[in-house]
């Protein structure tokens, strides 16, 4: 079963065969036979992928295809510089960026027929169904045109999830933001609070979401908001895995790098301040290289990657719900897409870092089949992945993205990537604590901000949580979840006895 369709067709079929005994098993109360059976359905196409061959290079695909496609991203790259942004400006409905995006990802599907290898990741058999639009005053229905499982689970996303996570994301950049009061402690309780006296024996928590819960750091739950997240404070390993069959049968047996050395990447982009200085001192600290501004284009990244033990980008990234697969990373000559990095880039990476903007973020279909750059970035050679939630801001990425490679150089000793789930870890707690004196000073010795535009920095981050209360130097500048807790990591190795 290759064609998109045909694989798709197998797969819905599959996840209905495997949810019958998995619901008989749960209501007899046998959790080990339950978990087996949704282990046999969870993520089987990522699971399948990551233990296949490598994929055809795309040189197989005929050459018209490849050259109508280049010509296509380079006309969309076009549109986006051309379009304002949704903050700025809402986006018609069909825009040209968004025509010319659903015309890119039809011809991807062309080229996933022409390469099998690559089939299955984007398309899903159609499904008949009503728009519903819920209101105070009623419900309201209204057919619509060619629905597919696609269509119906974003939909579910962008208005169950979306909803209940938006006070944890301001609306526009600098916007305040709530305490999520009805978020966290609420879901702390549901989730996590029935198993805390297993949490407290376990050094590593292995979490392997299911549905919208995929969009929610659970690591990082609490019930009390004053407090820090248990799990974290207790320095546990958090560790975020599409299924079991993926850790332990993919990231478990991969064997450490030969490589060595960083390489950070951060791309020129006028929007942002400070990530080029980031760059540089993490390649100058630990002893690696940098790619910065105009240098950091997509082919050089997808030449060098392969190169060293630990891969740092730093910059824009883009979730496109539309189609997942070309979510994608901006360089300095335009975007990297998901199916970019799945058929060109090869890594020999033990940690991969996406600081950027909805890295970690991805279209779950059923059977918790993941489409994004998560998918993409472990297939190109990596057990272990940091990526993002939601829209990051920039300064308290770079603060932590600083902390978390301090630490990792600390426990590496010379030797390997060091324990990236307990660095991170370390690395939220220190920065949801972190003091705006200390802040403030750790942002001075930037080379990147004058002393204004440090001030000005921490103003408009004060601002987003406290309104207008005087800023207070010994108060914590960073203790709403936005700023910390959207930074999770999928997969890892074995910690070491």
């Amino acid at each position: 079963v290759t064609t998109p369709t045909a694989r798709a067709g197998t797969r819905a079929l599959l996840d209905a065969v495997y949810r019958a005994p998995l619901t008989h098993h749960l209501r007899q109360g046998a959790a080990a036979a339950a978990f087996d059976a949704a282990e046999r359905a969870r993520a089987r196409t990522l699971a399948e992928l990551l233990g296949s061959p490598a994929l055809r290079p795309r040189s197989a695909v005929a050459p018209g295809l490849l050259a109508q496609r280049a010509a296509l991203r380079t006309r969309l790259e076009q549109a986006y510089a051309a379009e304002p942004s949704p903050a700025e400006q809402p986006a018609p409905a069909e825009s040209w960026s968004a025509s010319l995006a659903r015309e890119l990802a039809d011809l991807d599907r062309r080229i996933e027929l022409a390469d099998p290898a690559l089939a299955g990741l984007t398309a899903l058999a159609p499904l008949t169904v009503e728009q519903v639009v819920v209101t105070r005053d009623d419900v309201q229905a209204q057919p619509i045109p060619k629905p597919s499982i696609q269509w119906l689970r974003a939909y579910l996303a962008d208005h169950l999830d979306g909803s209940r996570r938006g006070i944890l994301v301001p609306a526009a950049g600098g916007a305040y933001l709530e305490p999520p009061r009805q978020l966290f402690p609420p879901l702390y309780r549901t989730l996590l609070a029935p198993f805390e006296k297993w949490l407290e024996a376990a050094q590593t928590v292995y979490i392997v979401p299911h549905g919208p819960l995929h969009y929610m750091p659970l690591g990082a739950l609490t019930p009390d908001l004053a407090g820090p997240p248990p799990l974290l404070a207790a320095e546990r390993r958090v560790v975020y895995t599409p299924s079991a069959t993926v850790l332990l049968g993919y990231c478990h047996t991969r064997a450490p790098s030969a490589r060595q050395g960083v390489l950070a990447v951060a791309p020129q982009d006028a929007h942002l301040q400070v990530t080029q200085g980031a760059a540089h001192m993490l390649a100058g600290h630990s002893q690696g290289d940098a790619l910065l501004g105009e240098a950091a284009t997509r082919q050089t990244l997808l030449d060098r990657a392969g190169n060293y033990r630990i891969v740092c980008f730093l910059g824009h990234g883009l979730f496109d719900a539309r189609y997942p697969m070309s979510s994608r990373l901006q360089l300095s000559d335009g975007a990297l897409y998901a199916t970019d990095i799945l058929a060109d880039l090869r890594l020999e990476a033990d940690l991969v870092v996406l600081a950027a903007c909805e890295t970690g973020r991805s279209q779950v279909l059923r059977g918790d089949e993941i489409l994004g750059l998560t998918r993409s970035v472990l297939y190109a050679g990596t057990p272990s992945l940091l990526v993002t939630l939601w829209r990051v801001h920039e300064a308290p990425t770079r603060l932590l993205v600083e902390r978390l490679f301090a630490t990792l150089r600390d426990s590496a000793a010379g030797h390997g990537a060091g324990d990236a789930a307990a660095a991170l870890a370390a690395a939220q707690c220190w920065l949801r604590a972190l003091p705006v004196a200390e802040a403030r000073a750790a942002m001075t010795a930037w080379d990147d901000l004058s002393p204004a535009a440090v001030e000005t920095q921490i103003g408009q981050l004060w601002q987003m949580t406290q309104r207008d209360r005087p800023l207070q130097d010994h108060a914590p500048l960073f203790t709403h979840p936005f700023f910390w807790s959207a930074y999770i990591l999928v997969g890892d190795r074995p910690p070491a006895p």
